[in-house]
């Protein structure tokens, strides 16, 4: 009877997550299918951004085609290492489905297919999350109720209006169940846990080389609670034959050690990590001496004199000197020992030559952020260049709006989900064993998941992007709630609630998942993406006005959609996080506004035939635009950027070719070249407000005064 009563409730939570994982792949597909701007039929300009770049190259592989080992299509004139920039295993798994699935029902438009079929890779989330959950609070319906949470807000879902192929959402899933085999290899002291928790993290760097961060804070606080527990452990009396092992350390040491070496074997093999450094990057080196450091103190004995050791156990009364003693003593080990950590690591890196440079440019963004409060300066050159344009392009903070609707629920939740397995470990040390001077410490996995969670709390703030961390940490802690239902006895009475913890857990819960989906039912998310009406305009006149192999210079953000649905070679490759294209870009800006024949010279030096000019790029002054990147903030008339947007018909190198609303296309003139700076066409002689000087003031424009 219990075994069959128990196989019952299996397949109960197999029913639901399954129900969970449909039905968001559901909404997810269907708040897109629902939008007036998508098309059954018509691809162009789908996708935005990097998103445009990831669908051309899966749509050629669809077509079976072969990937260009240099792709001159971004980057141009050198182009891109295809696969230094990238794995591809997302798209190249999405071509192999795809073309399975028309085998067996028929045609189907790639893109609505992709849409399908990215939908259900990204709400995978729902598996991993449950476990973790079930394992961490010891309960089904924790698992069950952590995952709920995660699929009603939308953080975790990304349910946006418009198609999405960020890779950072079909990596997640992957990432947190390598978080949940290597937290329970901790806990259960399983080396296949640890195995699979290895193979996880090797396939997750596979597919998203950034989560190297999520490893690194993951190590960071991991190695802060070992430490933590090990300076107890160094002033304790040991009873005869016993080692001081708070966290055993075989069962700690070896998951972490399997993990480094899953990094040192994708970096390794996989040609993406290769070309990072990704063997030898500062994760590698601090699991590596966390690991190694630690397992020396392990096994060291401090020679403290006998007055200042501890007896273990928490029901031996103390003299207050003994207490005091224990609690200054292991606070000055905590911090020595984990600064021995850092400093090490350090050293190491510096001996070996730093591949950190990446890390440190995050730290100093986020440096930046602390000192300006989350907001940035109203003068750009406040900031130096990377950190300027990393925090723009890359780190901009959420806005209030977005931020809470986002994750209403578990943003309410959230305190209250970290505090109460502290509660709940003090009180089952009890009063007396807490005046003796008894340690209160959490199992690994719920310290370190509490310290996930507290910490994406604060990087949430700092970093938009970061909102899907955020959701799983909060929805994984929010079964805690459910640990406090269903364990009345372990906790004190809580705000007078006397034995009515089951209700008060419940309704909690219940307001929580009301506040996300109303959060879900209003928020879109939003992309920054032009009309679609006006994208899909310019394209068809570059495609109809330009050559085939004609390279194009437009804005950053809209290169990676010229290129996909025009085919036509742009400048840039849209990735912030390379320094060489912060360069490249800030050069860009540096000759668009300064002289015409300077522009057009670099342009000319780099086989440009094209230049796409659009009006934010001159009237848009506020942080996250061209002006504000590139630090100037004041230009003058004689710009190449003011005459493009107002005075077309003086350009002496530039002629104008179509006109739209929102956007420009200029053909560059050779440099003997005498052409009409207008073409006699109705497109480019095409009168629109945004691009008439009367409709600006000076002071809107920020205009230098004339010489």
């Amino acid at each position: 009877m219990t075994s069959s009563s128990e196989n019952l409730r299996r397949v109960f939570v197999v029913l639901v997550l399954l129900a969970l994982w449909g039905g968001a792949t559901w909404f997810k597909a269907a708040r897109v299918l629902e939008n007036a701007s998508f098309s059954l039929s018509d691809d162009t300009a789908m996708f935005w951004g990097q998103d445009a770049m990831r669908y051309r190259y899966a749509k050629m592989l669809a077509a079976g085609m072969a990937l260009p080992a240099q792709d001159k299509a971004l980057g141009w004139p050198k182009g891109q290492d295809t696969y230094a920039e990238d794995s591809w295993v997302m798209e190249k798994l999405a071509a192999i489905a795809y073309r399975e699935v028309t085998q067996e029902i028929g045609a189907v438009p790639f893109h609505v297919f992709l849409l399908w079929w990215w939908s259900a890779l990204t709400t995978l989330a729902v598996w991993p999350i449950y476990a973790l959950s079930r394992r961490v609070w010891n309960q089904r319906l924790a698992g069950i109720a952590s995952a709920c949470l995660w699929a009603s807000a939308f953080g975790g879902l990304h349910a946006t209006a418009g198609p999405r192929l960020a890779v950072t959402d079909v990596a997640l899933p992957w990432l947190f169940l390598t978080v949940h085999f290597f937290m329970t290899a901790v806990g259960s002291r399983q080396l296949w846990r640890a195995l699979v928790a290895a193979g996880c993290c090797w396939w997750t760097l596979t597919i998203w080389p950034g989560a190297m961060w999520f490893l690194l804070l993951m190590m960071a606080l991991g190695a802060a609670i070992d430490f933590h527990h090990l300076s107890f452990d160094l002033v304790t009396e040991l009873r005869p034959g016993e080692t001081a092992r708070t966290i055993l350390g075989r069962s700690l040491y070896v998951p972490v050690a399997l993990l480094v070496l899953a990094i040192v074997g994708a970096g390794l093999t996989v040609p993406t990590l290769q070309a990072q450094g990704t063997a030898w990057s500062l994760p590698v080196c601090f699991g590596g001496v966390w690991v190694v450091l630690g397992g020396i103190l392990r096994v060291t004995r401090l020679p403290l004199p006998d007055r200042w050791r501890v007896t273990d156990g928490t029901a031996v009364l103390m003299p207050l000197q003994f207490r005091w003693r224990r609690r200054l003593i292991s606070i000055g080990l905590y911090a020595t020992t984990f600064a021995v950590l850092v400093a090490s690591v350090l050293v190491l890196e510096w001996w070996r030559g730093s591949q950190s440079s990446a890390f440190t440019l995050l730290v100093r963004v986020a440096a930046s952020k602390l000192m300006h409060f989350g907001q940035m300066p109203l003068l750009p050159y406040v900031l130096d260049d990377d950190v300027r344009l990393l925090w723009s392009l890359v780190a901009q903070s959420p806005t209030a709006a977005a931020w809470w609707l986002s994750a209403a629920g578990l943003i309410v939740l959230m305190p209250l989900a970290i505090a109460l397995p502290f509660i709940q470990a003090r009180h089952s040390v009890g009063a007396i064993g807490i005046a003796s001077g008894a340690r209160v410490t959490l199992p690994f996995e719920r310290a370190l998941l509490a310290a996930l969670a507290g910490s994406f709390s604060v990087l949430w703030l700092l970093v938009a992007r970061l909102d899907g961390c955020f959701a799983w940490a909060a929805a994984v802690m929010g079964g805690s709630l459910v640990d406090l239902a269903l364990n009345v006895g372990r906790y004190p009475p809580l705000w007078r609630l006397g034995n009515r913890p089951r209700f008060f857990a419940a309704a909690l819960l219940a307001a929580a998942l009301t506040a996300n989906l109303a959060g879900l039912r209003i928020y879109n998310g939003a992309d920054n993406a032009p009309p679609q009406s006006q994208l899909l305009a310019l394209v068809k006149q570059i495609r109809y006005r330009t050559e085939l192999d004609a390279p194009l210079a437009a804005p950053a953000q809209l290169s990676g959609m010229l290129a996909a649905d025009t085919g036509r070679p742009v400048l840039w490759r849209g990735d912030a996080l390379d320094g060489d294209h912060r360069a490249a870009l800030l050069e860009f800006y540096k000759v668009l506004f300064g002289p015409e024949k300077e522009l057009a010279a670099y342009c000319r030096g780099r086989g440009v035939r094209y230049l796409v000019a659009d009006v934010e790029t001159l009237t848009a002054v506020d942080p996250g635009h061209a002006r504000y990147n590139s630090n100037h903030p004041a230009v003058s008339e004689n710009c190449a950027a003011y005459r493009l947007h107002f005075t077309p018909e003086k350009l002496r190198c530039f002629q104008l070719v179509y006109t739209g609303p929102l956007f420009r296309l200029y053909r560059v003139l050779a440099a003997d070249e005498q052409a009409p700076a207008i073409a006699p066409t109705p497109l480019a002689q095409a009168y629109f407000p945004t691009w008439d000087r009367a409709n600006y003031s000076t002071d809107r424009l920020r205009l230098l005064p004339e010489k």
